[in-house]
C-alpha cells in the first residue's frame, strides 16, 4: 500500500468500515465487528522483518509464491 494514501480514511468517507491494526489481538477484535453483508477493509501493519508466509515476492507472479 502506498504511504501517500490513507486507505482507512478514504474508505470511511464512502461509509465502508475500515480499520488499521498493528497486532493480532486488535485484528481478532476488529474481525468480530465484521458484517458479512457489507464491504470491510483491514489494513495490517506488519514489521518488515517479520516472516509472513505464504507470500508473493515483490514483482513476481502469483505462481511464484513462497510457502516455507
Amino acid at each position: 500500500l502506498s504511504q501517500d494514501v490513507d486507505y482507512v480514511k478514504l474508505l470511511s468517507a464512502y461509509n465502508i468500515p475500515a480499520y488499521r491494526v498493528k497486532n493480532i489481538e486488535t485484528l481478532e477484535h476488529v474481525l468480530k465487528l465484521r458484517d458479512p453483508s457489507r464491504p470491510f477493509f483491514v489494513e495490517c501493519i506488519i514489521d518488515q522483518d517479520q516472516d509472513v508466509l505464504p507470500i508473493v515476492p515483490p514483482g513476481k507472479p502469483i505462481e511464484e509464491f513462497i510457502i516455507e
